[in-house]
């Protein structure tokens, strides 16, 4: 009975503990530089061998503005709107996406990080991350002032 008793917690532990320690193997695509106005297209692959995506979601310094849920039937994917840009799904696969940023401003500089989490039982999360800066002036923000002179000589 005792015996019975070691297998079992043995089996339990080993079937909890499935996909635990599996490694997330990933990596993001991000520009470096681009330009006010412009695009940007952001990749993120991710390769989970024995587990399901539950949730991949894509931050600008640490404000989530990305989410893709495939286990919602409804609505999988949420993109919320920001000020810096207008964020786009140009595609989607098994093992990644990517996005389209556009109409950039200098505000859309910073870091962009890539959060994949794994399914049940492990719910094992990794990031990474990347930094791309907007360059270039902001159209529309600057006022020119002529100045005329009536005075005569």
């Amino acid at each position: 009975m005792a015996i019975e008793g070691i297998v079992g917690l043995f089996l339990l532990l080993l079937l909890d503990g499935a996909g635990g320690d599996e490694p997330v193997a990933m990596g993001v695509e991000v520009p470096g530089v681009t330009g006010v106005g412009g695009a940007a297209n952001l990749t993120c692959h991710h390769h989970l061998p024995t587990a399901h995506l539950y949730t991949l979601k894509w931050y600008h310094n640490d404000s989530e503005f990305y989410r893709y849920v495939p286990s919602d039937a409804h609505s999988p994917v949420f993109t919320r709107s920001v000020v810096q840009f207008k964020a786009q799904e140009a595609w989607r696969g098994e093992r990644g996406v990517t996005l389209t940023l556009s109409s950039l401003t200098s505000s859309a500089s910073g870091e962009y990080k890539c959060e994949v989490i794994a399914e049940h039982p492990s719910f094992r999360t990794e990031t990474r991350a990347a930094s791309m800066r907007v360059a270039g002036e902001e159209r529309g923000n600057h006022t020119c002032k002529y100045w005329t002179s009536s005075a005569r000589v």
